[in-house]
């Protein structure tokens, strides 16, 4: 993953925008975004070694036309938790970004590791998440592209079952 400050990030984005057409699309899958009020509050406690703010996701976004919000890998072992981060992950990012489309990814695979849990982070709470965030006031459906989930070859029955059940029937 590519964290805020990385500037070599931005110019490589720079000179690719540069060099392709303008009906080239440019997209850019990207950790999870924390706002940088709470970065500010967390590093008063800990230090973050790891985030993008919206800094980060303005400044990618000034060359990429499509963003994905990868939110997985996060740590998080409570389905409420985890559903409200992609629920304010959708709503600060599709207001963030205008202009652009915003797609929010979430995960299919089982693994479990330090900072996955499949039981927590998975198609349907992560579909109840960007469903809420939708919902809410304060996001733009319009800059809102799509679900992205990852990775399809993983998806099993219970997951189609919730992308069928929370997604296609909306």
């Amino acid at each position: 993953p590519v964290w805020d400050g990385d500037k070599d990030f931005i110019l490589l984005l720079k000179e690719i925008r540069d060099k392709l057409p303008k009906e080239k699309h440019i997209s850019v899958a990207m950790a999870e975004f924390i706002p940088s009020s709470v970065v500010w509050m967390v590093e008063n406690f800990h230090k973050l070694e790891n985030h993008n703010s919206q800094v980060n996701y303005r400044n990618v976004a000034q060359y990429a036309d499509q963003i994905v919000v990868m939110v997985y890998d996060t740590g998080i072992q409570w389905d409420w938790p985890y559903k409200w981060l992609v629920k304010e992950q959708t709503i600060w990012v599709t207001a963030l970004l205008s202009g652009k489309e915003v797609f929010i990814a979430v995960p299919a695979y089982k693994k479990t590791g330090v900072s996955f849990n499949p039981v927590v982070e998975n198609v349907r709470n992560g579909l109840k998440g960007i469903t809420d965030g939708l919902n809410n006031l304060r996001s733009d459906e319009g800059n809102f592209a799509g679900v992205a989930i990852y990775p399809y070859w993983e998806l099993g029955d219970e997951d189609w079952g919730a992308y069928k059940e929370l997604w296609l029937a909306k």
